[in-house]
Formats: C-alpha cells, sequence, structure tokens
C-alpha cells in the first residue's frame, strides 16, 4: 500500500512538472510570436512590403527604377546600398547608406532640408548610453548645428585614393527602410549619400555586391487592419511578381520576399515548434 501511494505521488509530481513545462513552454513560443511581430513586422508596416537583393554593383545602372515606381499599387519604392566605414579623424563608426537620387531628394524634402545632389545628410545622433531603458532609444546630438561644414564633412580612403563629400544639412531621421542601427554600437554616426554622387567617385568607394529595393505598396488590401495576413498575401505576391518580372526582362540576378509572407512563415515555425514542445512535454508526463 505505501509503494502505490508512493507511485501516485510520483505520478501526480511528474504530471505537475508536465502541465508547469508545458505553461512555461507556451508561454515563451506566444512571447516570441509577439516580440517578433512588435520588434519586427509591426515596426516595419509602413516601410517596405516587398524588398529585392540585386546582384548589380552600382545603384545608377538600375534604369528599371522608374518603370517599378509606375505598378499600380506602388506608393513608393527606393533602391540604396549600406556600407561600412569609421571616421578616425572623429573615432567613431561611420555607417555609409547610399539612395538613389530621386529617393535621395525626396528624403531630404521629408525631412524639411533643401538638399542638391552636390553633398550629403548626416543623421546628427548618436544613441544616449546612459538611458535607463535599453528598449527605449534616446539620441543626443554628435555636432553642434552651426558645424555643417568642413569639420563635419566626410572624407574616405581607399588606397592612394581619397572621396571627399561635403555635408549639406543634417538630419534627425532616417529613411524609412529596412535599415537599423545604434543596435550594436551606440556611437554611429550614419551618412546618407545620393548615388551619383557617390558613384561619381566609384574607383575610391568600397564596393559592395548587392543593391536593394525596397517597395511600399498603398494597396487598400494590405493595409486593411480587419484583413488576415493570409487574405493579404495574394495582393503582397501580386506586387512581388510584378517588380520581378521587370526586373528579369531587365537580367538581373536578384531575391525577393515580402512582409507579409514572412510574417506567415514565422508565424507557422513557431506554431510548429510550439505544437512539438508541447507533445514532448506530454510524452514527459
Amino acid at each position: 500500500r505505501k509503494k502505490k501511494g508512493a507511485r501516485l505521488r510520483s505520478a501526480r509530481l511528474a504530471m505537475a512538472c508536465s502541465f508547469i513545462s508545458f505553461g512555461i513552454v507556451y508561454s515563451f513560443f506566444n512571447l516570441s510570436a509577439l516580440n517578433s511581430r512588435i520588434t519586427y513586422y509591426d515596426r516595419y508596416e509602413n516601410s517596405w512590403d516587398v524588398m529585392v537583393g540585386i546582384k548589380a554593383g552600382k545603384i545608377g545602372s538600375i534604369s528599371e527604377i522608374d518603370q517599378i515606381r509606375k505598378i499600380s499599387h506602388i506608393s513608393d519604392a527606393v533602391l540604396y546600398q549600406e556600407y561600412e566605414a569609421r571616421r578616425e579623424d572623429l573615432g567613431i563608426r561611420a555607417p555609409i547608406l547610399v539612395m538613389d537620387d530621386e529617393s535621395f531628394l525626396s528624403y531630404a524634402g521629408s525631412a524639411g532640408v533643401k538638399a542638391s545632389l552636390e553633398g550629403i545628410l548626416i543623421v546628427n545622433q548618436v544613441r544616449d548610453a546612459k538611458a535607463e531603458n535599453f528598449r527605449e532609444r534616446r539620441f543626443l546630438p554628435y555636432f553642434k548645428e552651426e558645424t555643417a561644414g568642413e569639420e563635419a564633412a566626410l572624407c574616405l580612403e581607399n588606397g592612394e585614393k581619397s572621396l571627399y563629400f561635403p555635408v549639406q544639412s543634417f538630419v534627425y531621421e532616417l529613411p524609412e527602410l529596412r535599415i537599423d542601427y545604434w543596435s550594436e554600437e551606440y556611437l554611429e554616426l550614419v551618412h546618407i549619400v545620393p548615388a551619383s554622387l557617390w558613384e561619381s567617385g566609384a574607383a575610391a568607394a568600397p564596393k559592395t555586391g548587392k543593391t536593394m529595393l525596397r517597395v511600399l505598396s498603398n494597396d487598400s488590401h494590405i493595409r486593411a487592419e480587419g484583413l488576415s495576413d493570409e487574405e493579404k498575401l495574394p495582393y503582397a505576391e501580386a506586387i512581388e511578381a510584378q517588380v520581378g518580372k521587370i526586373l528579369s526582362e531587365g537580367g538581373y540576378e536578384f531575391e525577393s520576399e515580402n512582409r507579409i509572407q514572412d510574417q506567415i512563415s514565422s508565424d507557422a515555425a513557431l506554431e510548429l515548434l510550439r505544437g512539438g514542445a508541447s507533445a514532448l512535454c506530454i510524452l514527459l508526463a
């Protein structure tokens, strides 16, 4: 009788541990899904719907961007490249964001700056390392506003060749792209350069193997709050297909993705992991 009671207690304990484990695992995957949606998919909801990586060294060589902008239900399309650089004169990292000329001028206008294609813009802020909550980004200006001149100008050296970029103005917000700065390195000074200016000194500029094309849609179905991701997907895929057709006809090698499909795939993967972990908890019971 005592052995039977001990086995019963052991079974109850195992069952309790199984339920606790199941609750922890279930909560973990729910929080992971929620975090992924808030920090990535919802964060970039108004930044991109289709993203294409094009194997082209120069933005200026992709003339199809004008044709892509004319596709129905596309509100904006931007070609851009990212480069890692360091400003030895300031002793800080200086990421370089090169944008196609039209997008550069449009961005400058939205930031309240009158700009030309003869100079660059600097996002004049670095992240405050003393902020109490690391999730809440606070920023501090790096340069004084009146120093948007020689002191702020960007000079890059590549062997014996050098590039000099005068600063037109400071800005205080990033373009609406799928980019992320100040996450790992708080002391970063982002430089935004028009493609024509960058490519005029291409011999001295760092090389890249990929140009990104960001496409944002104004399709009412994609933007509708009452529709599920599965209901929005065909409209995002239609835009992705049209962009891909134009690039294919231009002879480019590229890889594309759309935000809605990425969200569905991410949710499905988490659901599969959640089901497997739940089954394991049941088996252990």
